[in-house]
């Protein structure tokens, strides 16, 4: 038998996962974080801590958890998809961020303001991951070696939105 092709999963094998979330967290919430005098450490901390709680307490948390989809990629998707699981995620997932991104925002700026700076973060998050995810270092030299032998494919299991936009 012959190897005629690899796969490789994408999270965490050719792209670290959590650093492009954070990269791409910073360049979102970066100049909001100066603007209003926050850490944006901290507040990162928060807008994941309240997703990691309340994906925990979803309906849906061990379907998803089954599949390896976690709280900061269920920030970042629409959950497209034809399972009766993805109807209940994209409707739930709005409210969702919206509580998150809040929840984060509520003591660290004029009540007047959460709203619409979450709105505002909450977008910018979902685009910024388009031009912040990196592979990691030695991915593609590897991947560009091994094409010359192999045919090529990536496998993952996170919702396509997302996965798309890290590639």
């Amino acid at each position: 038998m012959t190897l005629k092709a690899l796969l490789f999963d994408l999270d965490n094998t050719l792209v670290p996962e959590m650093a492009n979330y954070e990269l791409a967290f910073a360049a979102a919430c970066g100049e909001a974080a100066r603007r209003h005098s926050f850490d944006l450490v901290q507040f990162r901390t928060a807008v994941f801590g309240s997703a990691n709680q309340r994906w925990q307490e979803s309906e849906t948390f061990a379907y998803c958890s089954g599949l390896g989809i976690g709280s900061p990629t269920s920030l970042l998707s629409d959950f497209p998809g034809d399972g009766p699981e993805f109807v209940t995620l994209r409707e739930w997932a709005p409210g969702y961020r919206e509580r998150c991104w809040t929840d984060a925002l509520r003591p660290l700026v004029k009540d007047g303001l959460v709203g619409e700076l979450a709105t505002e973060l909450d977008t910018a998050f979902r685009a910024a991951l388009r031009s912040h995810g990196r592979p990691y270092d030695d991915a593609l030299p590897m991947l560009q070696q091994v094409s010359r032998s192999y045919a090529l494919a990536v496998l993952t299991n996170g919702p396509h939105d997302v996965q798309r936009a890290k590639l």
